[in-house]
């Protein structure tokens, strides 16, 4: 289910998943040969997370069983010798949907959906401890449901590009920002139920490039952002249908 893969400087690949009985797994190719490992057996099924750092051990962002979104974000990570876990965020009908993004100083950063309080939320761990902020949301939790499909890239000047689906309205948001700083948001498709299982990329130049699913038509969407993000103008095309 949700299949992510990553390929390091040494071009091992490393990929994750989850199963639907409730199971995460990692699989690793060192050029030569697949093993593979268990990360969980208590999991909801759905999409999962997967970087490595700078010493090529990988890191997983999974979401803990739990009704709905889940039982709150959990992430996995190797250290050479064994895998440990610890809990990102804590409580019921969050963690679900996550992407992560390993930075250059190996500090982990991950995008998530915290549906209990119709957020999207991105955690960091730069200052040494696990930072949360609300990236995106309502003050009405009912009136939004942000950060579902999350895709999530980072620029060479450290700016973090979420691309994410709101399944309450059916449409694509895209929201930017750094850590600790001032986080945009902005609608990217709202034309009909769209924006299913982003995939977000960041050219030379800093502009966001997303693939998408429409559920009208069953289409392919392609939406690109010119010019400054205070007067955003979104280029939008379909390219399979």
């Amino acid at each position: 289910w949700d299949t992510h893969m990553v390929i390091y400087d040494n071009d091992e690949l490393h990929a994750a998943y989850s199963t639907n009985n409730n199971k995460v797994m990692y699989m690793n190719y060192d050029g030569l040969s697949w093993s593979w490992h268990q990360i969980s057996s208590t999991a909801n099924v759905g999409p999962v997370g997967i970087a490595v750092d700078s010493n090529n051990y990988p890191h997983i962002s999974y979401v803990a069983s739990g009704q709905h979104c889940g039982n709150g974000l959990v992430l996995a990570s190797y250290d050479g010798t064994d895998w440990s876990t610890q809990v990102v965020e804590s409580g019921s009908n969050r963690g679900c949907n996550s992407a992560i993004i390993i930075n250059e100083n190996d500090h982990i950063n991950i995008a998530f959906q915290n549906r209990d309080q119709s957020k999207l939320i991105f955690a960091t761990d730069q200052s040494g401890s696990w930072q949360n902020y609300a990236v995106d949301g309502a003050s009405n939790p009912s009136s939004m449901y942000p950060g579902y499909f999350s895709s999530m890239a980072m620029d060479q000047d450290g700016r973090f590009h979420i691309a994410h689906y709101d399944d309450k309205n059916d449409n694509l948001r895209y929201s930017t920002g750094f850590p600790n700083g001032q986080w945009t948001t902005i609608l990217v498709d709202s034309n009909g139920n769209t924006g299913r299982n982003p995939s977000i990329a960041i050219d030379f130049a800093g502009n966001p490039h997303i693939v998408y699913q429409t559920w009208n038509g069953f289409n392919l969407k392609y939406a690109t952002l010119e010019g400054d993000i205070a007067e955003p103008d979104w280029k939008v095309s379909t390219i399979a249908s």
